[in-house]
């Protein structure tokens, strides 16, 4: 019973090991990677690409929110280095005046996250002016 469940041990480390290799293996290793541009200086046009590109409803009319802009790196960097964020992100919105009048973008993201969870820097106080009737003023 012992040596056949050694041969099944040996039996199976051969075959995991040579059904695992594989002659691209080293072709992909060796493959250098492409040319690197550094998006660090437009990480919030990508950001706001991105997320336009996998959200927006009007995408489809849209040429610059196109999957194919990214396969081309030095093409995609040109298009979001095109203007600051707040232009870019206008850049990309289909129709402002007619169709999509709904859709912004906050400099301050962590105040935006504070009042959707409620939180705000006011002691809930309210002053008002008004006017008592029967009164001088």
């Amino acid at each position: 019973m012992k040596k056949i469940s050694y041969l099944f041990a040996v039996y199976f480390l051969l075959s995991v090991t040579l059904v695992s290799c594989d002659k691209n293996d080293d072709e992909l290793i060796r493959t250098p990677p492409p040319d690197t541009i550094d998006f660090s200086e437009v990480e919030i046009q990508d950001f706001i690409w991105k997320g336009l590109n996998f959200y927006y409803l009007w995408k489809g009319n849209v040429p610059n929110l196109s999957n194919t802009k990214v396969n081309d790196a030095s093409e995609y960097f040109a298009l979001l280095n095109s203007a600051e964020p707040g232009e870019f992100f206008e850049s990309l919105i289909y129709d402002r005046e007619n169709t999509d009048k709904w859709s912004w973008i906050v400099d301050d993201y962590i105040a935006l996250e504070d009042s959707f969870q409620g939180i705000s820097k006011s002691n809930g106080v309210e002053y008002r002016l008004s006017y008592e009737a029967g009164s001088d003023f």
